[in-house]
């Protein structure tokens, strides 16, 4: 009995399911035709709308063209207008510079001639002043060799008397050693015949010498030479030449290269 009302009960389920099903296969084939009629609304709205947008597209592309060939035309316009404006700039400012370049050409030319004419100036005034110089030079140079031949010309005049000086001396001293000679005291020492002369000779003359010339230095304190001294006391260097000798040794004189100074310059 069990197994019976459950087969029936099974039953009953299977058939009542069916019956779902097919009530369920139907709803859905309301329902896909509701949606294929919604489909086929929307295609047909949108073929509509398509056809909408393509024309205002159209519309949209033919209006966006014509502006950008105005667009494009004003542009040409603008570079015709700006190249024209170039093309007069250029033309004013190459005017305007050549101008310039020929202002300022002509003013460096000026400037150059200026700078020339200064330069020839100079070297004339250097050519000037050279000659003058040699000029003045030249007659320095003269008025020296002049003047050297006049110091030469003394110096040989000072040295022919100083030379007449000493010839003359010689010959007094000779002269005085042959009457030294004949005299009858000079028989006495025949062998030595300059000791009677230089005894006879320097006994009485050396002390005035050394005298005088002891004097003469001192009056020249800047120095003076032996021949300058015996210029001045008119007699021959040579015969200064003792005294001087002796008058260093005493120390009362001085001797640098061949000038006398007194012992002290006090």
């Amino acid at each position: 009995m069990t197994i019976a009302s459950s087969m029936k009960e099974l039953i009953q389920d299977i058939a009542s399911s069916r019956q779902d099903r097919i009530k369920a296969i139907s709803n859905m084939r309301k329902d896909a035709e509701t949606l294929s009629a919604e489909a086929r609304g929307l295609i047909k709205n949108f073929q509509s709308s398509r056809g909408q947008a393509r024309v205002q597209l159209r519309r949209n592309l033919t209006r966006a063209a014509s502006l950008r060939r105005s667009d494009v035309n004003t542009l040409r316009r603008n570079a015709r207008q700006a190249v024209s404006t170039a093309h007069s700039f250029r033309r004013e400012e190459g005017g305007r510079l050549r101008r310039e370049l020929i202002r300022t050409c002509a003013n460096h030319r000026a400037d150059m001639e200026e700078l020339l004419n200064g330069f020839q100036n100079i070297v004339t005034d250097f050519n000037q002043s050279r000659q003058t110089a040699g000029t003045e030079l030249r007659k320095d140079l003269t008025e020296g060799m002049a003047g050297i031949r006049a110091v030469v010309g003394g110096m040989r005049d000072t040295l022919h008397k100083a030379r007449a000086g000493i010839r003359e001396e010689i010959r007094q001293a000779s002269e005085a050693w042959h009457s030294l000679a004949n005299t009858p005291g000079a028989n006495r020492t025949p062998t030595q015949p300059e000791g009677p002369k230089e005894t006879a000779v320097e006994t009485p003359e050396v002390p005035d010498l050394e005298t005088r010339l002891l004097t003469a230095v001192g009056e020249r304190p800047e120095g003076s030479t032996l021949a300058e001294i015996a210029a001045s006391l008119s007699v021959a260097p040579i015969v200064l030449g003792r005294a001087a000798k002796k008058l260093i040794d005493k120390g009362k004189i001085r001797r640098e290269d061949r000038t006398y100074f007194p012992a002290s310059n006090d």
